[in-house]
């Protein structure tokens, strides 16, 4: 898992926060992610309204922005997942609080 690159769809402060802290963080126990590896070619290609849309298929309400990273810990770290999701990406539930190497964003 240590090799993975994941995806979050965040608001610009849970942006701002994720890359000060480099901590994953919500208010709910498990966090949920997406598998970024093999699709972000893809949604580089996408605008911003298809974006968007992808997500919104499975309960995104807003985002402004995608961070992508990989974790910090080479162990799983109570991983759950993969989940297939209807836009057909991969959902993963990690645990709050995970450490996480911010690798780059995309801005919606």
């Amino acid at each position: 898992m240590a090799n993975k690159l994941f995806g979050r769809c965040l608001s610009k402060k849970g942006a701002k926060q994720l890359e000060r802290t480099g901590v994953l963080d919500a208010e709910e126990p498990l966090v949920p992610v997406f598998d970024a590896t093999q699709v972000v070619s893809k949604l580089k290609r996408m605008n911003n309204d298809r974006i968007k849309g992808l997500f919104k298929k499975i309960g995104v309400r807003s985002a402004q922005v995608i961070e992508y990273f990989t974790l910090s810990s080479l162990e799983n770290v109570g991983i759950v997942g993969p989940i297939p999701q209807t836009n057909g990406l991969m959902e993963y539930k990690i645990p709050s609080g995970t450490s996480v190497n911010v690798m780059y964003k995309t801005r919606l």
